[in-house]
C-alpha cells in the first residue's frame, strides 16, 4: 500500500460546499445510527450548529482527509469544569471502515486534540452497540466504564460506554502503540489548518 499524506482542516477554514457536505455525511444512516441524536438534520439546524461553534472558542470541528480526500469529521468540545474534552467522530464513507480509516481518524484526531489544541484530558460517550468506536479503547487496555443512567433509541434502553484519557498517557505509550499500525499508512509528519 502507497502511504498517505493527512491532513486536518478545522470549520473556519472550510469553503462553503464542504460545510453543507458535512450535513450530507453526517444524515447518512450508518453513521446516524451510532449517534445519540439519530434523526436526520435539517439545513437551517446544520447551519445554526456551524454559526455555533464558529462563535464557541471552546468548540473545534475539523474535516480530515487523505491525500486531499475527505473520509472524516472529528469534534472536539472543551468543558472547562471539567477539564475534558469530549470528542465525537465519524466516517464519510461505509467502506472506510473496512478499510481501517477509523484507526487512523483515531491516531491523528488524539494527537491534534492534545498536542495542536493542547487539551490534557480527553472524554467521550459510546453507545454500547457501536463496537467500532469501542474497540479503540480495548486496544489500549482500557477497563471499560459504564455511565450509571441508560440512554432511550429508538425505544430500547442502552448502556453508555465511558472512554477516558490523557495527553501523558497518549505521549508516553498510546501514541506509540498505535502508530505502529497507522504509521505503516499515513506519513507521521501531517498540516493542520485552522
Amino acid at each position: 500500500m502507497v502511504k498517505k499524506r493527512f491532513k486536518a482542516v478545522e470549520l473556519n477554514c472550510l469553503d462553503e460546499a464542504t460545510i453543507r457536505e458535512i450535513r450530507k455525511w453526517r444524515n447518512q444512516d450508518f453513521v446516524r445510527r451510532n449517534m445519540f441524536t439519530q434523526d436526520e438534520i435539517s439545513e437551517e439546524n446544520h447551519m445554526r450548529w456551524v454559526e455555533n461553534i464558529r462563535k464557541d472558542v471552546n468548540r473545534h470541528v475539523f474535516v480530515f482527509y487523505l491525500d486531499d480526500k475527505p473520509f472524516g469529521v472529528e469534534n472536539y468540545t472543551y468543558d472547562p469544569e471539567e477539564n475534558h474534552v469530549e470528542i465525537g467522530n465519524y466516517l464519510i464513507d461505509e467502506e472506510f471502515q473496512a478499510l481501517g480509516y477509523g484507526v487512523i481518524m483515531t491516531y491523528f484526531g488524539l494527537d491534534i486534540m492534545y498536542n495542536v489544541l493542547g487539551y490534557e484530558n480527553l472524554y467521550a460517550e459510546i453507545i454500547e452497540y457501536n463496537k467500532n468506536a469501542g474497540s479503540v479503547s480495548r486496544f489500549f487496555g482500557e477497563q471499560e466504564e459504564y455511565k450509571d443512567t441508560t440512554v432511550e433509541i429508538n425505544g430500547q434502553q442502552y448502556r453508555v460506554n465511558i472512554v477516558r484519557g490523557t495527553k501523558q498517557d497518549w505521549n508516553d505509550f498510546e501514541k506509540q502503540k498505535l502508530g505502529k499500525l497507522v504509521l505503516k499508512f499515513a506519513y507521521d509528519d501531517y498540516e493542520v489548518i485552522k
